[in-house]
């Protein structure tokens, strides 16, 4: 005896987003954009020493320093310092500090 075998047909569906509420209404768990650090002052301090400083920015974990020959520093404080070469302090100062945390980095401020 044969049996009739009937065909079956699966739909798939998308996988479903999942998103916090708190963002759908806007609430306080949506990303806060960090403002660019201002304040800023560089100064040489020895023959071949700068020092950069900035006012501290709401929400930052930490800032990341540049500096004219493309050298970039990460410190937790608002106060870095860059070494130029022995007698020529024009040669490498602080160029830019921007504010960063976790997940992302403010615009750039430059000295």
């Amino acid at each position: 005896m044969r049996q009739k075998i009937k065909s079956v047909f699966i739909r798939v569906l998308p996988a479903a987003i999942l998103v916090p509420a708190a963002l759908l209404a806007g609430g306080a768990s949506a990303q806060q954009q960090l403002t660019a650090p201002t304040g800023l002052d560089s100064r040489l301090i020895a023959a071949c020493a700068w020092q950069a400083s900035w006012a501290t920015v709401s929400g930052a974990t930490h800032y990341v320093v540049r500096d004219t020959a493309g050298t970039e520093q990460a410190t937790a404080n608002t106060v870095a310092y860059v070494s130029c070469p022995w007698g020529n302090p024009e040669a490498n100062k602080p160029k830019w500090v921007k504010a960063c945390d976790a997940v992302t980095c403010s615009s750039r401020s430059y000295f």
